[in-house]
């Protein structure tokens, strides 16, 4: 009869690690799935913020750059460049 108790006490603890591989494959193919999108050509540059949940970001993508406006409820594109705007050194000595 003992080994019949080692079985039942082993049983539980082979659920749990098999509960454990499960839950640890799908965090892996959730993490995989949200990493696909760091392969893709785009930047996010934040500006300057002007509240806790009002921002400016540039977004570079696919050699175009565009200036957002962001907030809790709404982005908005401000303006889009596809050559980022060049300063010559005389306009910033005018300033």
């Amino acid at each position: 009869m003992p080994s019949t108790e080692w079985f039942s006490a082993l049983g539980p603890v082979l659920l749990v690690l098999a509960l454990l591989g499960l839950t640890l494959y799908a965090l892996k193919r959730v993490s995989a799935s949200a990493k696909s999108y760091a392969g893709q050509n785009f930047k996010v540059t934040p500006l300057h913020s002007f509240g806790p949940k009002q921002q400016l970001a540039i977004i570079e993508i696919r050699g175009e750059q565009i200036l957002l406006g962001v907030t809790q409820t709404s982005i908005t594109r401000i303006a889009r460049w596809t050559e980022p705007p060049q300063i010559a050194n005389d306009q910033l000595a005018d300033q």
